[in-house]
């Protein structure tokens, strides 16, 4: 559950352009009533900047959207989650270089929601003002996610963007300081996970995407 929440955010999860890009595009991002662009063949991959050093760790994460699909009678989409292992943990531990989770992802009433073929909760709230805050109960965990921002500016190794800046504390969960920026039209720019004993901040920030 938390790998899936961190989407991104969001963290990701966490979500885009109106028009296609390109992987080394830097065009100015264009402004959109979606949050997120919902559509197959899209996807973002963030790339680690800063990271504690420890024994394991991401070197990315790559946000695809797949194929419609029905889930309890509703339209979704396939929401994969694609994690990059460092290099050296490949070779010197025999790691996979990438791992996945699928979940399901769709545009409702109040923002995005995901469906984990258990239940469906309130992925992404929007559109949302600063202050505006909700929760996400799990059999494991609950966790609570506000904005804190609309207009924050975030630099990543391709462009700057305007962003929405979401941030989740769960319970229980090492990591109580997680925050996930999204572009309005363009989609998952950056996320920063922080924590107690040896987990220090990791950032990714995105370093190519795609939009059909």
């Amino acid at each position: 559950m938390k790998k899936v929440i961190n989407i991104v955010f969001l963290t990701f999860l966490v979500v885009f352009l109106s028009s296609s890009c390109s992987d080394d595009s830097t065009t100015a991002p264009n402004q959109s009533e979606n949050l997120i662009p919902l559509k197959t063949g899209n996807y973002w991959e963030l790339k680690i900047s800063e990271h504690y050093e420890g024994d394991y760790e991401w070197q990315g994460r790559k946000f695809k959207i797949g194929k419609e699909k029905k889930v309890n009678g509703e339209n979704f989409y396939e929401f994969i989650v694609v994690y990059i292992t460092r290099d050296k943990l490949v070779e010197d531990y025999g790691y996979d270089k990438y791992s996945r989770d699928t979940v399901y992802i769709r545009k409702g009433d109040e923002g995005y929601y995901i469906n984990n073929e258990e239940y469906t909760y309130l992925f992404l709230k929007y559109p949302i003002e600063p202050g505006d805050s909700w929760t996400i109960i799990s059999p494991s965990e609950t966790d609570t996610v506000k904005c804190i921002s609309k207009n924050i500016n975030v630099a990543t190794p391709i462009d700057n963007y305007e962003c929405i800046s979401y941030k989740l504390s769960g319970s229980p969960s090492p990591f109580v300081d997680a925050k996930y920026y999204i572009s309005k039209g363009i989609g998952f720019i950056g996320e920063v996970e922080g924590g107690l004993n040896d987990y220090k901040d990791r950032k990714r920030l995105l370093n190519s995407y795609n939009l059909e």
